[in-house]
């Protein structure tokens, strides 16, 4: 029976010292989170691009604090509530939401996600007056570079003009004259 309790202590004590290398070994896997972590600060506004084979590009600079904590995760959401995607890169693509889409970013850490980034969206550094878009900061858009008929070459509404839509339709407000029949003379 001596024999026997020597035995059964040698192989308690074997799985006390396997369950004890496991632990460890969990414990190096896992990095505590400092407990003086926070949440990451918010990352730049995301540089957005315009929508081109169905994809639009998305990029951010890191935010300036990652509050003590690698950062983990980057969430990149679109107009205000869809979520899009996420990752580790500071760039990546989606199916597009349009050129009028507004996109922002928050960067996350063990310890949560922080504030999001201002929400910006694809605004061409030209806008391409003549193609009939209303593109801001354009006033107007008519298909056509011509001044003279409400809105200029520029895309600004011209005086004694209101112009609506997108191609926009331009009419005069100012020294009509019209038939009791119809249509200005």
């Amino acid at each position: 029976m001596t024999h026997r309790t020597r035995r059964s202590n040698t192989r308690r004590r074997a799985a006390l010292v396997i369950a004890g290398a496991v632990t460890l070994a969990m414990a190096a896997c896992t990095s505590p989170t400092p407990s003086t972590a926070t949440v990451p600060g918010a990352p730049d506004a995301p540089m957005v691009g315009p929508c081109s084979g169905g994809l639009q590009a998305i990029s951010w600079n890191p935010p300036a604090s990652d509050g003590g904590s690698p950062i983990t995760d980057y969430e990149v959401s679109r107009d205000g509530s869809a979520f899009v995607g996420s990752g580790l890169n500071n760039q990546l693509a989606f199916a597009c939401g349009g050129n009028g889409s507004l996109y922002s970013v928050v960067a996350c850490n063990v310890v949560g996600c922080g504030a999001p980034s201002p929400a910006v969206g694809y605004v061409p550094a030209t806008p391409l007056a003549g193609n009939g878009v209303v593109e801001p900061p354009e006033e107007c858009d008519d298909g056509n570079t011509a001044n003279g008929d409400g809105c200029s070459s520029t895309a600004t509404i011209e005086p004694g003009y209101a112009c609506t839509g997108s191609p926009s339709v331009c009419v005069p407000t100012t020294g009509v004259r019209r038939s009791v029949f119809g249509p200005p003379i």
